[in-house]
């Protein structure tokens, strides 16, 4: 969709909870927190992962590469 008013911004990030640790999949497994990421709640935000890498996207093929990456 094309507008001269608006603007969208889409982004990828994809992560995993395994043994109550969240891990950023798109991350390097050596660089990775031992401890795995925090999960925050901030009063406008709502509930987010701190630290969760995000991608930006612009076609379909760009989400499935990540996917396949993650």
């Amino acid at each position: 969709m094309t507008s001269d008013t608006k603007q969208y911004q889409v982004q990828f990030s994809i992560l995993e909870i395994y043994n109550e640790r969240v891990q950023d999949l798109l991350t390097d497994p050596g660089r990775r927190p031992k401890g795995g990421l925090k999960v925050r709640e901030h009063k406008q935000l709502g509930v987010y992962v701190q630290d969760l890498s995000k991608h930006a996207v612009d076609s379909y093929e760009a989400i499935e590469e990540k996917m396949d990456e993650g």
